[in-house]
């Protein structure tokens, strides 16, 4: 095996598409800005128990996350068959 550049690694990871929430703490809305396509999401409370769920919404983009009560939470982005895309934290305060 001859290696081009001795001193390099080959990529073998994927590049993960991006994924950010904002306004972080977020009150009521949460803007959902992603480089993948994704079709469904599920927001997990801190003991990973799923406390909110739905469907991509391209009219309103944002999640709508004023019935959840002050914390942290990990939003969970799946793609079409169930796949997931991405997943970040955020706080509601």
């Amino acid at each position: 095996m001859v290696f081009e550049d001795p001193l390099s690694v080959p990529d073998i990871v994927p590049k993960l598409p991006s994924l950010k929430l904002f306004p972080n703490p977020v009150q009521d809305l949460l803007l959902v800005e992603s480089t993948a396509g994704w079709k469904e999401f599920l927001v997990l409370d801190a003991q990973g128990k799923v406390v909110q769920s739905g469907s991509y919404n391209a009219v309103q983009p944002g999640l709508d996350v004023s019935s959840l009560p002050s914390g942290a939470y990990i939003l969970r982005l799946l793609g079409n068959v169930g796949e997931k895309i991405g997943a970040a934290r955020f706080v509601k305060t």
